[in-house]
């Protein structure tokens, strides 16, 4: 009995000193890590500083194209100078995320998959999850899953606005730019009521403000009813007042969320405007492990990347005015790829099904009609013309000869035919009745009672 109580002493004692050694462990990881930080932003600071400096008279916030390097007058200390320490090669010191991406950097020994570029970068951060990550969708050859459902995920480059690994995840599709432009009176509260009711007797073209929306999820999307919960509107800005702050939540340095009515209060308060903000309607969600789960999968990057790499995508979708939401966003997924040193993947599964099948997609779901091209019929009919064989076109040199030949194969059946599927450059095909796209089929009987 004595050896035995000993012998638990003896294990208490190892236990206790365990506890201790690990808290002095914890302690001066905590205390070598702040060292080397604040060393290596004090060197970046004497070595390469920058200021830059920008004022704007009525609006004290970042501009419609968020200039990240820029600096306000109320982030300078009393001797003129910048709070904030630029680190080496424009890395922001003072921005843990950075810091964290120039250790990798420096720990990659030029491997390429940390890529930096002035003072944006971008890295492959494993299975990390932490709200401000971007996830970019994995594709692999033969993988074509969402080729054939949920095509909006194909490619896609999302935001994660919030996580706990206890609850659930959410995220917002960055890269689905669509050509709808709502009014004030089309945002509605909770009762059903908009939020802005324009007074037709007294308002002026400056009173309705014009918000153009992006796609931003499955979730409380664009088409979500009320037994959904009606749709969910996020909009992202990079608007610094006290007000801007007061309504909004940062998630990632100079980025920040709110909801219509915070981007309105803004507006009334004459720091904004409504082309200041991206709207998102919808949003990605993953419940509780489940985004752990599809990482070890394998279907998707979990990216950490800087605020400048997602203004300089948002700003380019917002601006550029050739951009048609038919090409789903494809070229920010290939920027991004290209940012991890992996351009070669992204070459390689170019104009994929997948890729048909997302373009399908938009064209149903994020094109509106407002600037769909008009359609000439009789173009059409000439380009059919041309495509058929030299022997059958030869024949035919009019509507009415076209329409004789039709009405020939009509009387006579075509079995006998071989048909060849998804034969117009935009396949029918995507995103239903796969089975046939650039099917080859021989019709063996076609007569009133059936075709096979």
């Amino acid at each position: 009995s004595f050896c035995v109580i000993l012998l638990g002493f003896h294990v208490v004692v190892l236990l206790l000193l365990a506890m201790q050694l690990s808290t002095f462990l914890q302690a001066s990881g905590a205390v070598v890590f702040s060292l080397i930080r604040h060393s290596h932003a004090f060197h970046a600071s004497n070595c390469n500083r920058q200021l830059i400096h920008r004022q704007f008279p009525n609006r004290q916030h970042k501009p419609s194209s968020p200039d990240l390097l820029a600096k306000s007058e109320d982030n300078q200390d009393e001797y003129g100078d910048d709070n904030d320490d630029d680190a080496i090669s424009g890395i922001d010191a003072d921005d843990w995320r950075a810091f964290r991406a120039q250790l990798v950097a420096g720990n990659q020994d030029g491997s390429g998959d940390a890529k930096t570029s002035s003072s944006s970068w971008a890295y492959d951060s494993g299975n990390m999850i932490e709200k401000g990550s971007i996830i970019l969708a994995k594709v692999e050859p033969d993988f074509c899953y969402f080729g054939l459902n949920q095509q909006y995920f194909h490619k896609s480059v999302m935001l994660v606005t919030y996580h706990n690994e206890q609850e659930f995840t959410k995220g917002i599709i960055l890269n689905r730019p669509t050509n709808l432009f709502l009014d004030d009176e089309d945002f509605l509260d909770d009762n059903g009521e908009p939020y802005f009711k324009t007074d037709s007797n007294n308002s002026t073209d400056t009173d309705n403000n014009s918000w153009r929306i992006w796609f931003g999820g499955d979730v409380r999307g664009l088409y979500a009813d009320d037994s959904e919960g009606g749709t969910e509107i996020v909009c992202l800005h990079s608007i610094q007042t006290d007000l801007a702050r007061n309504v909004s939540e940062e998630i990632l340095k100079n980025v920040f969320t709110t909801n219509y009515e915070g981007a309105r209060k803004l507006i009334d308060a004459n720091e904004a405007v409504s082309d200041d903000f991206w709207v998102f309607a919808g949003y990605a969600g993953w419940s509780a492990g489940q985004l752990e789960e599809e990482l070890n999968r394998e279907s998707w990057y979990m990216i950490s990347a800087d605020s400048e790499t997602v203004w300089n995508e948002l700003t380019h979708q917002r601006d550029d005015n050739t951009l048609d939401p038919r090409d789903a966003g494809l070229k920010s997924w290939s920027t991004l790829m290209g940012m991890l040193g992996k351009q070669d993947e992204a070459r390689a599964v170019s104009e994929s099904f997948a890729d048909l099948s997302l373009k399908e997609w938009a064209a149903e779901s994020i094109l509106f009609n407002s600037t769909l091209p008009v359609v000439n019929e009789s173009d059409e009919l000439d380009e059919l013309l041309k495509s058929l064989s030299p022997s059958i076109s030869n024949s035919i040199d009019s509507a009415e000869s076209f329409v004789d030949l039709a009405q020939r194969y009509i009387n006579d059946g075509i079995q006998g035919s071989v048909l060849r599927g998804s034969s117009k450059d935009r396949s029918p095909f995507l995103l239903s009745d796969q089975k046939l796209h650039k099917c080859s089929m021989l019709v063996i009987q076609d007569d009133d009672v059936q075709a096979l």
